[in-house]
């Protein structure tokens, strides 16, 4: 007597029953479906859509036909406690659920495509900051300096600064850059 049996095969229900037990008949190709997937959460989501899918399909091979109507007439007439038939059917009339039309999934297809599109957009911009930091770090890794490094390298990679450090040295200017006077301060502030 649970009203969720009961609903499953409302007399209301027919027409999505009938549509439901049409797609069973067609046969769903979950590899070649998910072969075409390059996303792995839509991999996964797939996955799950296919797990609820045998799932539905375990319970239509379980329960194949409509429940038997309930008999509200034999309840009333057994059940000794006035009201309570009445108020279970009138709830159970009351149940109801709005199957989706195709205008619903239009909807749903636009703003698909525009989420498609701005995430294009963002992996375009990001693939370009990929390219500059790509280009950075080569950068980095040409000009870096660690201990194996000689004077001779150094001078190689940075000749206008070799030439300035060797001019300092031969005027016998050690702490140039280093210390600076108070005027000098004064104007960089």
């Amino acid at each position: 007597l649970s009203p969720v049996v009961g609903f499953a095969g409302a007399a209301a229900c027919p027409p999505s029953r009938a549509m439901f037990r049409r797609s069973l008949k067609r046969a769903v190709n979950w590899g070649k479906l998910l072969s075409r997937m390059d996303n792995e959460e839509a991999k996964n989501r797939a996955a799950m859509l296919r797990v609820y899918y045998a799932q539905i399909e375990n319970l239509e091979r379980k329960y194949p036909a409509d429940p038997a109507p309930i008999d509200w007439a034999a309840f009333k007439a057994t059940v000794q406690t006035p009201g309570v038939v009445e108020e279970l059917e009138k709830s159970f009339q009351s149940l109801g659920y709005d199957l989706p039309e195709p205008e619903d999934f239009e909807g749903m297809l636009a703003n698909h495509t525009a989420n498609k599109s701005a995430l294009q957009g963002e992996v375009a911009s990001l693939t370009s900051s990929i390219k500059e930091l790509e280009g950075r770090v080569a950068f980095e890794e040409a000009n870096k300096t660690d201990e194996t490094t000689t004077l001779k390298d150094w001078a190689e990679k940075y000749p206008e600064l070799y030439a300035e450090a060797e001019g300092e040295v031969s005027r016998h200017e050690w702490f140039s850059g280093v210390i600076t006077s108070y005027e000098q301060k004064e104007a960089s502030h």
